[in-house]
């Protein structure tokens, strides 16, 4: 678990082991939390990125801060696209 600032904590959660996802949680109890996974990467991301979730069997993601109201993530992983893996930063 991390923490950005003293608006939100940020947990990575390591669901199994071929995947991870983010979760944001925002301290103000009047702001939603969010949930950060494969799925819902590949609808955000540019082609060039999210073929590299789409074509991997291992993805995994991190939340290091949130920007504004923007999470600022790490993303990695490998499988049959990415023998060598694969990495990127994202906001």
């Amino acid at each position: 678990m991390s923490c950005s600032g003293s608006d939100y904590i940020i947990v990575a959660d390591y669901v199994n082991k071929r995947t991870s996802r983010a979760i944001v949680f925002p301290l103000a109890p009047d702001r939603d939390g969010l949930i950060v996974d494969k799925t819902q990467l590949i609808s955000l991301l540019a082609e060039v990125q999210y073929v590299h979730l789409e074509q991997n069997d291992q993805v995994f993601v991190e939340a290091s801060s949130v920007e504004g109201r923007v999470p600022k993530l790490r993303v990695w992983g490998y499988g049959r696209r990415d023998t060598s893996g694969f990495r990127f930063l994202s906001l």
